[in-house]
């Protein structure tokens, strides 16, 4: 597995602040999903939601075919979409 190394380099410095920028957008998406599930199982029951600034942008019941649009909307970004599945029914987790 490969490491990414950054340098002192101007270039290295801006990737760097890119990378983080996104991260944590990526986060505040997924966060904003877990505030609004109450809602959004209304609205997508038993689908894909795709969430990017704390909105949904798409949806699907079928993974695939949302993963689709979306790496043809973002590209290589397409990875930092916040996805989840929307279950209306209460999810029990057991530990």
């Amino acid at each position: 597995m490969g490491k990414l190394l950054l340098k002192d380099s101007p270039q290295d410095k801006a990737l760097y602040e890119e990378l983080s920028r996104k991260h944590k957008a990526y986060g505040s998406d997924a966060i904003w999903i877990i505030q609004n599930y109450e809602t959004l199982k209304f609205e997508y029951p038993d689908e894909w939601i795709a969430a990017y600034q704390e909105q949904v942008i798409d949806h699907d019941a079928d993974l695939k075919e949302l993963m689709r649009r979306l790496q043809g909307r973002f590209k290589e970004d397409a990875g930092l979409v916040a996805v989840e599945y929307v279950s209306p029914k209460k999810v029990e987790v057991i530990i």
